[in-house]
C-alpha cells in the first residue's frame, strides 16, 4: 500500500527532475519500486521519426536489443502515442492487439517485460510516454490501485514536462543571446544585478577586464583604478536599477581613465530590463567601448555590400585608416590617377562625395 508520505515524496522528485532532467532515472527507480514491478519504469520521448527511452530503469541488455531493432516495432508504444492524452492502459490490452507479433514473442516474452501500465502524457507529433513494465503474473498488473495511483500522477508528470521544456527552451535563448553577445568583438558587454554583481560578460569585456588597465572585477563586482569613476559606474548602475529614488531609470555615460596612458574606456551604464522587474531581479547592462580599438569592415564585406572591386575595396580600407592618395599609391603600386579613379568609383557605389563622409558611412558599418 502507498502511503501518503510515499506518493509525495515522488510527486516531489518528478517535480525536481523537471529542474534537473538528470535526475529523472532515479525517479523511474522509485516508480519501479512504488508498483512493484519487475522490469523497470520509462520515460520515452517520441521525435517523430522514432522514439528513445531517455529515463530508464529497464536492464541494459533488453534496451540494447530495443534501440537496435525492436523499437521499430514497438506496436504497443505506438497505439499508446496515437491514443488519447492521460489514459492508463494495461499491457494486456496492448498486447491483445497483435498476440503473436514479433515484438511480443521475441523480447517483451524473453525480457519478462509483458506485463505493465502505459499512458500517454503530452499531445502534439512527439508525445511523451510513461511505462512501467513487468513481468506478467497469475494475477493481472493492471489493478484498480494501480491504475488509480498511475492517474493521480499523470497531471504532475504533465505539469513537469512543461516545466522542463520551459526551462529547455528558455536556456536555449539565453545561449543564443550570450553567442550573439559574444560576437560582438568591438564592444564590451557585461551585465549587473542590484548588488552591483557581474552577472554576465562577453567575451569583448571578458578581454578589457584581463588587461587590468583601469578596470577589473574585485569580489564579484566591477572595480576601478581611478576612484571617481568607480562611484560614478555605482551611481549609475543604482539610476539604471531605480535605486536613487527616480521613478525612471536612467543612463549613464562615463570615462574610465588607464594607467597605461591610452585613451580611457568609454562606458555607458543602460537598464536592461522592464521597468515593472522586482528590485531583486532588476539588471543594468553595462557597455565598454575602447577607443583604441579601430574598427572597419573587412574587404569581403565592401564588395557584397557596394559592389566594390577587390582593388577598390583595398583602396578605401586605407582611406578608412587615414592615407592620402600618395601613401596609398605606393603601398598598392599604383599610379596616383589609378588610385584616384578607384576612389571616384567607391564614392560612387557608396554614395558618398568626400573622403570624411565616406569613413563615416564605413565605419558605421563596421562590426
Amino acid at each position: 500500500m502507498v502511503t501518503v508520505e510515499d506518493f509525495s515524496r515522488v510527486v516531489s522528485s518528478i517535480y525536481d527532475s523537471a529542474v534537473q532532467p538528470e535526475q529523472w532515472t532515479a525517479t523511474m527507480a522509485d516508480l519501479h519500486t512504488m508498483f512493484e514491478a519487475t522490469g523497470g519504469a520509462a520515460l520515452v520521448l517520441a521525435d517523430g521519426v522514432s522514439r528513445a527511452p531517455q529515463s530508464v530503469t529497464i536492464p541494459a541488455d533488453a534496451l540494447t536489443e530495443y534501440a537496435e531493432y525492436y523499437r521499430h516495432i514497438d506496436y504497443l508504444l505506438e497505439a499508446v502515442e496515437n491514443g488519447p492524452v492521460g489514459q492508463v492502459r494495461g499491457s494486456q490490452e496492448l498486447i491483445a492487439l497483435q498476440p503473436n507479433a514479433e515484438f511480443h514473442m521475441d523480447w517483451m516474452r524473453p525480457h519478462r517485460l509483458n506485463d505493465g501500465l502505459f499512458v500517454r502524457l503530452t499531445d502534439g507529433p512527439e508525445p511523451a510516454t510513461w511505462l512501467v513494465a513487468t513481468e506478467k503474473r497469475s494475477e493481472p498488473f493492471d489493478t484498480v490501485d494501480r491504475v488509480r495511483l498511475a492517474e493521480a500522477l499523470v497531471p504532475h508528470f504533465q505539469r513537469a514536462l512543461r516545466i522542463q521544456h520551459d526551462l529547455s527552451a528558455a536556456t536555449h535563448q539565453i545561449r543564443n543571446i550570450s553567442s550573439a553577445m559574444d560576437n560582438v568583438t568591438r564592444i564590451g558587454m557585461a551585465v549587473v544585478d542590484c548588488a552591483l554583481s557581474v552577472r554576465y560578460l562577453n567575451t569583448a569585456a571578458e578581454n578589457i577586464v584581463r588587461r587590468h588597465d583601469g578596470l577589473t572585477i574585485r569580489d564579484g563586482s566591477f572595480e576601478f583604478a581611478h576612484p571617481p569613476a568607480d562611484t560614478t559606474l555605482r551611481h549609475g548602475i543604482n539610476a539604471a536599477l531605480g535605486q536613487t529614488g527616480s521613478v525612471v531609470r536612467g543612463g549613464t555615460s562615463l570615462l574610465c581613465p588607464r594607467p597605461s596612458g591610452l585613451r580611457p574606456y568609454v562606458i555607458h551604464v543602460l537598464p536592461f530590463q522592464h521597468v515593472t522587474a522586482p528590485l531583486a531581479e532588476s539588471r543594468a547592462l553595462v557597455l565598454i567601448l575602447d577607443p583604441e580599438q579601430h574598427p572597419q569592415p573587412d574587404t569581403e564585406m565592401l564588395r557584397r555590400l557596394y559592389g566594390l572591386t577587390t582593388a577598390e575595396a583595398a583602396v578605401a580600407i586605407r582611406l578608412i585608416q587615414g592615407d592620402g592618395i600618395k601613401p596609398i599609391a605606393e603601398s598598392m603600386c599604383l599610379s596616383a590617377g589609378t588610385v584616384r579613379t578607384h576612389v571616384q568609383h567607391i564614392f560612387d557605389k557608396t554614395g558618398t562625395h568626400r573622403q570624411a563622409e565616406l569613413v563615416r558611412t564605413l565605419l558605421a558599418i563596421s562590426l
